[in-house]
């Protein structure tokens, strides 16, 4: 099922992800609150011992989540920048402390009922599952309605 989130049983959940994802578009990256932003697909995935998510990006979508429901052992998500490092690729600084924001990939960890949001540019993969029982997690894509740009710039698109 594609549109797991529109089942009357995951509304409580929806709702959830809806305020975080609230949270993350207006109150991490200051995006005007006159942009609308919607869950578009929403799916579960369901993990065995020694299966992985393949590194992939998800197009058609600007904003990608997963809510991690369950799992012992969750191998992190790792998700890869597609930019450069700091100062161009002709730089190589010893780093005091690897972040998010020096390096070409980070990982993070699934902890059960937490939402891990990222532009749907941005590939990434799950490790082999290494625990018992099943991974549970919900994934989702996110669009946008609403006017951008301006029409005397000659870039208003509205959505």
């Amino acid at each position: 099922d594609s549109y797991i989130l529109e089942k009357k049983e995951f509304t409580d959940l929806k709702k959830f992800i809806e305020r975080q994802l609230d949270l993350y578009v207006h109150g991490a990256l200051k995006i005007s609150p006159k942009h609308k932003f919607y869950i578009t697909q929403s799916w579960l995935n369901f993990n065995e011992h020694g299966e992985d998510h393949h590194r992939h990006y998800h197009p058609n979508s600007l904003i990608s989540g997963v809510f991690f429901i369950d799992g012992e052992y969750c191998p992190t998500v790792m998700l890869y920048s597609d930019g450069d490092p700091p100062f161009g690729k002709g730089w190589r600084f010893g780093m005091e402390e690897f972040n998010i924001f020096n390096s070409g990939k980070w990982s993070c960890d699934n902890k059960k009922n937490t939402v891990l949001m990222f532009p749907s540019t941005t590939e990434h993969f799950v490790d082999d599952y290494i625990g018992a029982g099943t991974r549970m997690s919900l994934s989702f894509n996110v669009f946008v309605k609403g006017n951008m740009g301006l029409d005397i710039d000659k870039t208003e698109l509205m959505l």
